[in-house]
């Protein structure tokens, strides 16, 4: 049996036992996956991708900001950096930020 046959066989028996919820998950991934292209094979993608670029280069078009971004987040969501999660210190375990050693 193949590795693929395994998971298939280990995919189905998930499904068939699994609840609503964990299934729109699957499916949704699976969705994903397939409406998937290679856009960069798709050439009115490309076509349009450069157009936006040359007016984004030209100042035709502003573009969106991250400050842009971060504003219409707050707007929507309030401030979401007092929900950032915090780092916390690993013991033993020590970062080097571009320093030598």
């Amino acid at each position: 049996m193949t590795a693929t046959e395994i998971l298939r066989r280990q995919v189905r028996k998930y499904i068939d036992t699994a609840d609503e919820d964990p299934l729109c998950r699957v499916n949704a991934i699976l969705e994903i996956d397939q409406n998937s292209t290679e856009w960069w094979k798709n050439k009115q993608f490309l076509i349009e991708l450069d157009k936006t670029n040359k007016a984004i280069d030209s100042g035709a078009d502003k573009g969106v900001t991250f400050q842009d971004i971060e504003a219409s987040i707050e707007a929507r969501c309030g401030n979401y950096m007092e929900h950032k999660p915090r780092r916390h210190k690993v013991p033993g375990v020590s970062i080097n930020m571009g320093k030598s050693l």
